[in-house]
């Protein structure tokens, strides 16, 4: 349909930002762009073009040309908590942190019941050790939305890594009430259940996380190591192995693998 009002008229923007977005939505991060910068040399004050580029070359890779564009949405819509926010999401991906914190607290200034720059300052807090505070910041977002299971993910996350395993433990399930198709999940859940002392439980979680998603790398590199430490050596070779094909440089699977290659030599020996 895009494509047919292109070639009535290749100048109409819309329908040409429009065939954009579609193309990114697919995945054709490379023909989004070309497309969007066709926009933006007829329009080249649209903030929304400019943001919908950056994200694009975002997810592309392209962080430092992506940082810009942001950067310029927010000198044109200087009162938008979202352009604060997406300027401080790519400064969070660039490891840019106080930059990014510096734009989630503008961001919130603007509009406190903006959920989002609360999960990705938890995020960064955590990562920084301030459990605390990003303990709280999760639970004011889970103010506004309780249902949020970002916010659930990482509150379990900050919980987890501050020693608070039963609390942890009972934000995981909580979130997988929620969302209980979703991988990642599990893979925190079994590692807290690992963390907890409960290894045959870790290991029922981990295999969940292996069939919900047979591509998910550290799901499978876990559940090798967990069963490889309950003796498990066969079933640890096998998930090593599928982490391994699944990521083959990867010198902690290699490590992972051999170690437990030998031992079932030395075992047979035995």
């Amino acid at each position: 349909m895009y494509r047919d009002a292109l070639d009535i008229d290749p100048q109409y923007a819309e329908a040409r930002h429009n065939l954009a977005f579609v193309l990114e939505k697919a995945g054709r991060l490379e023909d989004a762009i070309l497309e969007y910068r066709k926009v933006l040399v007829a329009h080249p004050r649209s903030a929304k073009t400019k943001s919908n580029l950056a994200s694009a070359l975002q997810r592309n890779g392209a962080l430092d040309e992506a940082l810009a564009l942001f950067q310029e949405c927010l000198e044109l819509g200087p009162h938008s908590c979202e352009a604060h926010f997406v300027l401080g999401n790519a400064f969070q991906e660039k490891g840019l942190l106080s930059e990014a914190m510096s734009q989630f607290q503008s961001a919130l200034s603007l509009n406190p019941n903006f959920v989002k720059p609360y999960i990705n300052m938890s995020s960064i807090l955590t990562h920084q050790g301030e459990f605390v505070k990003a303990i709280e910041a999760c639970n004011k977002a889970l103010v506004i939305e309780p249902q949020s299971t970002k916010a659930l993910n990482n509150l379990g996350i900050a919980l987890e890594q501050s020693g608070q395993i039963d609390k942890a433990l009972l934000t995981y399930r909580r979130v997988l009430e929620i969302s209980p198709g979703t991988a990642k999940l599990y893979l925190n859940l079994g590692r807290a259940l690992h963390t907890s002392g409960n290894m045959p439980q870790a290991i029922v979680a981990l295999k969940k996380a292996t069939q919900l998603d047979d591509k998910f790398v550290e799901a499978h590199e876990l559940l090798g190591l967990f069963l490889y430490v309950d003796n498990q050596v066969e079933a640890a070779i096998a998930q090593l192995r599928i982490a391994l094909q699944l990521r083959p440089h990867d010198e902690d699977i290699k490590a992972a693998l051999n170690l437990a290659i030998t031992r079932r030599t030395l075992d047979c020996r035995n």
